[in-house]
């Protein structure tokens, strides 16, 4: 039984058997961004309270002040079963039966930051990019406040580099800039539109001819299974070639049942949203207003993956989510945002990819001598 699941399902999987009536696990597909969403946000330093909050907004369900921890530390998301101690072995992991929701990585990246229990980003409303937003030399900014003569001034700083302290104000207002100028023209939209509904109308002809095809093949099968009954019935074959061709024909009746409900599915509720949704995408600087203070974060971390750095006047990174980047050329020149094609190097652990966190080991103390490329990928 080693490498099966034998207890309760964890968060984001149900209970099944697999072929060989053995337990295990199957991913709820419901769920299962919130597990990944669970583990992005704490490895990006995103306290555990905080993480609790915003995971109850997307649907988390389970009550209590250790909920969050025991996500974090349930090794079952990384595709892992603990096997208890046995004749003289110890207690350890191994590779389980089940997928996993997030790499192994992830898992033992979340143990160690949970055991050292070292400095999380504080989240404050004045400071949303605190933790995001980067200095030259790699380092996430901190930031804090000063008393004024009347009043208190927020400044974000690099731990790094005594005495490089930022306006808040002045980075907010750069940024703000920035958001303007990345929004989409109305001859943008028009075009991802056109294109769109033209990938869609493709899709829906595509759909029509699976359709076609997948209930010529089920009626098949099924005409197949009912000669087969019949022949069995009136006793012109034994039970023993029934069972075996049924066993046969049965999976492959299943499979085009679960084709034919996939391709069954209808696509007008992505398409409305998908319609409605676009033009937002003409002011961004909007929806990042309007957005809560964990869903600030979450769209800058969307829009330039943990690689937004300042550069004294103005801010640079070396990826910016596909659909702005038309936008790029007009950018350059007016002192805002720089595209840096060159490799540059990260802090370990600290880059969100469109495949979850990315992570290589380092010789050197709290630096990764890995370097990332424009699509923030290792190289």
């Amino acid at each position: 039984m080693i490498g099966h699941y034998p207890y309760r399902a964890p968060y984001g999987y149900v209970n099944i058997r697999d072929e060989n009536k053995k337990p295990t696990l199957k991913i709820d597909p419901d769920k299962e961004p919130i597990v990944k969403f669970i583990f992005d946000n704490f490895l990006h330093g995103m306290p555990i309270k905080e993480v609790g909050k915003a995971a109850r907004k997307m649907g988390f369900n389970k009550s209590g002040n250790s909920a969050i921890r025991r996500i974090l530390t349930c090794p079952a998301y990384a595709g892992l079963v603990k096997v208890q101690p046995y004749k003289g072995k110890k207690e350890r992991l191994v590779e389980a039966v089940h997928p996993a929701i997030i790499p192994s990585y992830l898992y033992y990246e979340a143990q160690k930051r949970l055991k050292d229990n070292g400095p999380r980003t504080v989240l404050t409303k004045e400071m949303p990019l605190r933790g995001l937003l980067r200095c030259e030399c790699g380092k996430p900014f901190s930031g804090g406040k000063s008393k004024g003569r009347n009043q208190y001034y927020w400044y974000y700083r690099c731990v790094g580099h005594e005495g490089h302290n930022y306006s808040a104000i002045k980075i907010h207002k750069k940024f703000d800039l920035l958001l303007q100028e990345m929004s989409l023209s109305d001859k943008r939209l028009n075009y991802i539109r056109e294109s769109f509904e033209k990938k869609f109308e493709k899709r829906m002809e595509e759909k029509q001819s699976n359709l076609i095809r997948i209930k010529k093949q089920l009626s098949r099968v099924e005409k197949k299974m009912e000669s087969l009954e019949e022949k069995f019935i009136t006793n012109q074959i034994t039970e023993r070639v029934y069972k075996r061709w049924n066993s046969k024909l049965e999976p492959e009746q299943l499979t085009h049942l679960q084709q034919l409900s996939k391709w069954s599915e209808s696509d007008q509720e992505y398409y409305n949203r998908f319609q409605s949704q676009l033009p937002r995408l003409g002011d961004i600087r909007h929806i990042y207003h309007a957005a809560s203070l964990t869903e600030k974060r979450e769209l800058v971390k969307l829009w330039f993956k943990q690689t937004l750095t300042w550069v004294g006047s103005y801010f640079e990174t070396i990826y910016i989510m596909p659909v702005f980047t038309v936008n790029v050329m007009k950018l350059k020149g007016k002192d805002i945002l720089n595209i840096n094609n060159n490799m540059q190097y990260i802090q370990k652990s600290d880059v969100s990819t469109a495949y979850g966190s990315r992570t290589r080991p380092s010789s050197v103390k709290g630096r990764c001598l890995k370097p990332i490329d424009q699509r923030g990928r290792f190289v």
